[in-house]
């Protein structure tokens, strides 16, 4: 006896001690929620407000099933099953399902001790119209908004690093992600990321819940894994640090997403792009691909065509170069592969466009598509005879005599000998 006498004395004591908001109202019962005498206590009034607080964490709760409630779940030996506001401070940690499936809560407020949320923490609260995140938190848990169907709008503070499958079914729109954030599971419909957004890797089904047409994917995007994209989207760009796809399970990177019009791709990641478009039963004609070379972004699409643009964000938005043979130089003359200077490329360029003679490297090119896939044209060299003909060396070799008719090299190679070693040739 004498020992349930101080319990007691103890958890009324601690229950007063730790309920630091003065909250007016009839107390109905107070207890312990945590694994340890003071880490959680709660404080229920009778007006249905629940106060919680203490100096560590909230212990975790199963969950039993429940036909009446969304999702089909509700946490048990929960002592606030039916409170309507909840305010939370002191403690470190809110316990795994610790509110699940309680249609009854409409509020809840955190204060900046807690630093974690169990999984699944508000599933299936259909009533739940407003929620304040403690700034300390570091990560959105798995299911922790599934099914909360009346709340549209949640402040994600700035501390979060990541957010996983957390919004399915639920009412939010227009999520904010700050960009601290590096990974997401989970986006609601409407999500922005923040500017200055540093994420990282869109997880599996990141965008199951997203029915928008377009998806502005930030530049730091290195990961996607396999349905991590929305099937409404038409077009994808990804950045020029992509890295590459993840998989999960026999799931495709682009299954389903019969809308998309048009993937773009960095250049060094043409091939897996277009692997992943086939294996996805999409054409490979979606695909345009872009390099950078000089400052100048280079767009090609599938047939080959080529457009210029003088920024990675008029790329992106779709401002083309305002001067094409200027970019076009430019691009060229970035890694000094055909030309040194954005001056003598535009040289190139032109002599193309005139039908001129190409000359790059003390060698000749009869276009700028023999230039790119470096095909030379012949090198013909001429050694005039005592009888007025010329011997005729094709790069290096002899191949017969020129006088004075004149045939092109590919009819000559066609003709009979006539007397002699006799060939007539003309060239460039």
């Amino acid at each position: 006896m004498r020992n349930k006498i101080f319990i007691l004395a103890f958890t009324i004591t601690t229950a007063s001690t730790f309920n630091l908001q003065a909250y007016e109202g009839t107390v109905t019962s107070t207890g312990q929620c945590g694994k340890n005498i003071g880490d959680c206590v709660y404080t229920i009034y009778s007006d249905r407000h629940v106060e919680i607080t203490g100096t560590g964490a909230m212990k975790d709760f199963d969950t039993v099933s429940c036909s009446s409630c969304v999702q089909g779940r509700r946490v048990s030996g929960a002592p606030w099953s039916s409170a309507t506001s909840i305010n939370i401070s002191g403690i470190t940690s809110i316990g795994v399902h610790a509110f699940t499936g309680l249609s009854s809560i409409q509020s809840v407020t955190m204060s900046d001790s807690v630093k974690s949320m169990g999984a699944g923490v508000f599933r299936g609260a259909s009533g739940l119209t407003s929620v304040t995140l403690s700034n300390q938190l570091t990560s959105i848990p798995s299911q922790a908004f599934l099914g909360t169907k009346s709340l549209q709008n949640l402040t994600i503070p700035s501390s979060v690093k990541s957010v996983d499958d957390a919004f399915g079914l639920s009412g939010v729109t227009n999520l904010v992600i700050p960009k601290g954030v590096t990974y997401v599971r989970e986006l609601p419909a409407g999500t922005t990321f923040e500017e200055g957004s540093q994420l990282e890797r869109l997880g599996y089904n990141a965008l199951q819940y997203y029915t928008e047409s377009t998806f502005d994917i930030p530049d730091t995007l290195q990961y996607i894994d396999t349905g991590g994209l929305g099937r409404n989207l038409t077009s994808i760009f990804l950045p020029e640090n992509f890295i590459g796809f993840g998989y999960v399970g026999n799931t495709k990177v682009f299954g389903g997403m019969t809308k998309l019009e048009e993937l773009y791709c960095p250049k060094n990641k043409e091939e897996m792009c277009r692997d992943n478009l086939q294996k996805s039963d999409l054409s490979s004609s979606l695909l345009k691909t872009y390099e950078s070379k000089g400052g100048v972004y280079a767009l090609t699409d599938s047939e080959g065509n080529t457009t210029y643009f003088d920024s990675y964000a008029n790329l992106k938005g779709g401002t083309v170069c305002a001067d094409t043979t200027l970019c076009q130089a430019s691009f060229m003359a970035g890694d000094g592969t055909y030309c040194s200077t954005a001056q003598e490329c535009a040289a190139l360029i032109e002599a193309d466009k005139n039908g001129d003679v190409l000359t790059s490297g003390g060698k000749r090119y009869a276009s700028l598509e023999d230039l790119y896939a470096g095909n030379p044209m012949p090198s013909i060299e001429e050694i005039e005879q005592s009888d007025g003909s010329y011997k005729v060396y094709k790069d290096g070799v002899f191949i017969g005599y020129k006088n004075k008719r004149i045939y092109t090299v590919e009819e000559a190679s066609k003709l009979s000998k006539p007397t002699g070693n006799t060939f007539r040739l003309r060239y460039k």
